[in-house]
């Protein structure tokens, strides 16, 4: 906690899978929703619920709660949340997106900011996977730092 100076409390996990899990099981406790936001092209873990139905092993049950929206699209955003208003209990979400087999990509200017203010108007917890950009990537101490808002949740691991 001494070391990130917005952090209130901290736990440790023995890999960021489970850091993964935590995030959610914390914000599906706090919001009593089921439903999460992930950005195409995302990797939060190998548990089956923050996978992709197309995945070997994955049935439906696994992400029946899960939605999916394009990566940097706010519009695309808010009409998922139109559609599933008073059920999504998380947007969890690389803060810039560095997936597998294409280029890093930065958000487009205020995006960040409109969904943290979507988030904090909905009461939908925002949880930031730092696992690999955190810690000094982009230039800060946390990515989510670079864009200038505060996620209610950081996933991250010790260097």
């Amino acid at each position: 906690v001494d070391t990130v100076n917005t952090a209130d409390w901290a736990f440790f996990a023995k890999n960021g899978n489970d850091a993964t899990q935590g995030a959610i099981l914390t914000a599906r406790a706090y919001t009593h929703r089921k439903k999460l936001i992930f950005f195409n092209g995302f990797y939060h873990g190998v548990s089956p619920m923050v996978q992709k139905i197309d995945y070997p092993g994955v049935t439906p049950e696994d992400v029946a709660n899960n939605l999916y929206c394009k990566w940097d699209d706010i519009e695309g955003l808010k009409k998922t949340l139109e559609e599933n208003e008073g059920e999504v209990a998380a947007i969890i979400a690389q803060p810039y997106n560095h997936g597998n087999f294409f280029d890093n990509a930065f958000p487009i200017d205020g995006f960040w900011q409109e969904v943290r203010k979507l988030c904090t108007e909905k009461d939908i917890v925002l949880i930031f996977d730092e696992v690999q950009c955190g810690m000094g990537r982009t230039g800060y101490m946390y990515a989510w730092q670079r864009f200038g808002i505060k996620p209610d949740l950081v996933l991250d691991r010790l260097q």
